[in-house]
């Protein structure tokens, strides 16, 4: 998660600018925006809008004086629990942790709302994930039950009710031989077969050949993406 500090509410002037830690907490309760994003709202009641977190740290960035722009914050955790039980996100609170060295008052910030004018400027909740490698059949003879599993990018999985000798081609679109295994012993059950080296990201066909067996399948392997 990027966050995007413009300032200090009294100007950059130095006051209220001490080094700290900017925390995230997870907010436990439903609580009301009070609707004030001026300075003045700084020193009134807080108290009184009985906003609950949890006292575990969700996230934290260090922050130096003076400095402007984007804080990145580690919410993987979060994010994971938020996708798990959606009835618990309530949100984040931000602190400042260390506000209390009375030598300068302290650190005061301005960060971009999800409502700024500029949109480039408001809160990033970056998600990156993987799709998982798939294995569709297309072509099958074969007197063992053979299937063909996905395992990851470097091999699969065949699934035989018989143990057989097999030749295992990995071709890619265009025809041309990416991996090859001769005279593989495939054993009932399950038997994993990794390649030489690990596949990119594409797809390909896979064709497992034997004595009375003919298998054949596509072979997806995703890249990793990023949401924004």
């Amino acid at each position: 998660m990027e966050l995007n500090r413009t300032g200090n509410p009294f100007g950059n002037n130095g006051t209220w600018d001490e080094a700290t830690t900017f925390e995230l907490h997870t907010i436990t309760k439903t609580w009301k925006d009070p609707g004030k994003t001026d300075s003045a709202t700084l020193f009134g009641n807080w108290g009184a809008l009985a906003i609950s977190f949890n006292a575990t740290l969700a996230g934290s960035a260090s922050y130096t004086p003076g400095k402007l722009g984007w804080f990145s914050f580690n919410v993987q955790n979060v994010v994971k629990d938020f996708v798990k039980d959606s009835s618990t996100n309530f949100g984040l609170m931000l602190f400042s942790n260390g506000h209390v060295n009375s030598s300068n008052g302290g650190c005061l910030s301005k960060f971009s709302s999800p409502v700024d004018a500029t949109s480039s400027l408001r809160p990033k909740l970056s998600i990156t994930y993987t799709i998982p490698v798939s294995i569709i059949n297309i072509k099958s003879v074969h007197p063992h039950n053979v299937t063909i599993n996905a395992l990851n990018r470097n091999g699969f999985r065949i699934s035989s009710s018989r143990s057989f000798t097999a030749d295992i081609t990995v071709c890619a679109m265009d025809g041309s031989v990416v991996n090859r295994l001769v005279n593989r012993h495939i054993a009932a059950g399950n038997t994993a077969v990794l390649f030489t080296k690990s596949l990119k990201n594409g797809v390909y066909l896979l064709k497992v050949t034997g004595k009375g067996v003919s298998v054949g399948s596509k072979m997806v392997i995703p890249g990793v993406y990023r949401l924004q």
